[in-house]
C-alpha cells in the first residue's frame, strides 16, 4: 500500500501498469499450468506467487526511482520510528486548532 503511491508520486505510472501485467501473466500462467493437476491448491499457489512477483517488482522499482536500497526500505530503524512520532505530533496539533 506503500510502494504503489510512490510511483504515482514520481509521477512512474506506467511502471505500474507493467507491473500489474507481470504480475497477472504469471498469476494466469500458473493457473492454467497448476489447476489441472493441483486444483484448488493449484489456484491458491498461483495467487501467492503472483501476489509476490507483483510485491518484489515493486520493491525493485521504488528502490531504483528513489535511489535506495532494498534493505533501508523493508528495515525499521529508531529514525523512522522518530519520524512517525513528529508527523504524528504536527497532525494532532493541527486537529486541535
Amino acid at each position: 500500500r506503500v510502494l504503489s503511491p510512490y510511483l504515482v508520486a514520481v509521477n512512474r505510472i506506467y511502471i505500474q501498469v507493467v507491473i500489474q501485467a507481470i504480475s497477472l501473466a504469471v498469476h494466469v500462467t500458473l493457473l492454467v499450468l497448476w489447476i489441472p493437476t493441483m486444483g484448488i491448491l493449484g489456484a491458491a499457489w498461483a495467487l501467492a506467487v503472483g501476489t509476490a512477483v507483483r510485491w518484489i517488482l515493486y520493491l525493485a522499482a521504488v528502490a531504483f526511482f528513489a535511489r535506495i536500497s532494498v534493505f533501508r526500505i523493508l528495515v525499521f530503524n529508531m529514525s523512522d520510528a522518530r519520524q512517525i512520532v513528529t508527523a504524528s505530533r504536527e497532525q494532532l496539533r493541527f486537529a486541535k486548532s
